[in-house]
């Protein structure tokens, strides 16, 4: 019983967090990034493409871990899938990775995509 009221006021804060974070996630952020490590693996930057129903808030949290964890350059992106098809997104993630190899000097740029994030990275990928 225990762990289930747990489990409960775990998942009412997490919804709390991200029904506040939503708004914020709706502005485009200039991009910015930390002075290199050193580490190659830690050191490329990396592109976090967001869901169909969210927007940049949905990686606040995998964002702030991957800093913590020595990542030097961790950005976002969002779109509107209502207003772009995949394609048109696919095109705003070619522009934005191009800027972040711009801003940091990198060749590669890590992408991780959640669901249709996935698909317009997969689709950024091919095309």
């Amino acid at each position: 019983m225990r762990s289930m009221v747990r489990a409960t006021v775990s998942e009412a804060v997490s919804v709390a967090r991200c029904v506040v974070a939503y708004p914020q996630g709706m502005l485009e952020v200039a991009l910015r990034t930390g002075t290199p490590c050193g580490d190659q693996n830690r050191d490329h930057p990396v592109v976090l493409v967001h869901g169909y129903g969210h927007n940049a808030s949905a990686w606040m949290m995998l964002k702030a871990g991957l800093r913590r964890n020595g990542f030097t350059s961790v950005h976002t992106m969002n779109y509107n899938p209502w207003c772009d098809d995949v394609p048109k997104i696919a095109e705003k993630l070619a522009a934005r990775v191009e800027m972040v190899r711009e801003l940091t000097g990198a060749d590669k740029v890590h992408i991780v995509g959640h669901s249709l994030g996935g698909i317009v990275a997969r689709w950024y990928v091919q095309e």
